[in-house]
């Protein structure tokens, strides 16, 4: 008699690529949600950064616009129409010493003309537009502009022997369409102070908040407001 054959199960087989595939899928899955985070976490990083370098552009841009202002140690206002037009000017002039292209101007000596019509061009960069202006001398008994009436021009030394405050911007705060800018005003030092005390150095004098916004794609100056470093940390900071 011939022996039947011998049936061999597949159970075991099956059993076996059952639990290969499960360790592959969930192996699979497991990388797939890794890469997830570790992408989030790339991203994350990425807008921290961004972040952190948006604001600290921004800074640096209001601390460009607000520096004339803050040599001058310009009068608190409102509003720009209760800054004086003397004010203005002045800004004005020191926004072009500070940002402008001086080699363009006809020199004398140590000075240089500048024509009335830049100087309220650089006026409307920092305030707006619609103003008002009254050319004459501008200054103070340390250092005068010189308004001459037949050429229509200032008469502005080219490197200005002038002692001023300059400005740090504590923080920025969004307040509606505009930005609430705290600005420490630091008080010209000898290089010898800050060797000796450097943050007694680099300690403000007094604090203002000016609030700018934006116009026609650029920042301008629409307040001034002194106030003392506890009323700007709590309302600012």
């Amino acid at each position: 008699l011939s022996a039947e054959p011998e049936t061999v199960s597949d159970e075991p087989i099956v059993k076996k690529s059952f639990k290969r595939n499960s360790y592959l899928t969930i192996g699979l899955v497991v990388s797939f949600l890794a890469l997830i985070g570790f992408i989030s976490s790339v991203l994350f990083v990425k807008g921290v950064a961004e972040s952190v370098a948006n604001n600290t552009k921004q800074k640096e841009d209001f601390k460009s616009l607000v520096y004339p202002l803050v040599i001058i140690d310009t009068p608190q206002f409102d509003d720009i129409t209760q800054l004086s037009p003397d004010s203005m000017i002045n800004a004005a002039i020191w926004d072009i010493i500070l940002h402008g292209d001086l080699e363009k101007y006809p020199k004398s000596y140590e000075n240089i003309s500048i024509p009335q019509a830049d100087v309220e061009l650089h006026a409307t960069k920092l305030f707006g537009k619609n103003l008002t202006f009254k050319h004459k001398d501008v200054g103070d008994i340390s250092l005068t502009f010189y308004y001459n009436s037949e050429t229509k021009s200032y008469t502005v030394p080219v490197t200005p022997d002038y002692f001023s405050y300059s400005p740090v911007i504590r923080n920025v705060a969004k307040n509606g369409d505009c930005y609430d800018v705290a600005v420490g005003y630091l008080a010209p030092a000898p290089s010898w102070a800050e060797e000796r005390d450097k943050e007694l150095a680099t300690l403000p004098e007094k604090y203002v908040i000016m609030q700018i916004k934006k116009e026609d794609g650029e920042y301008i100056i629409v307040s001034c407001k002194e106030t003392d470093e506890y009323e700007t940390r709590m309302n600012v900071f």
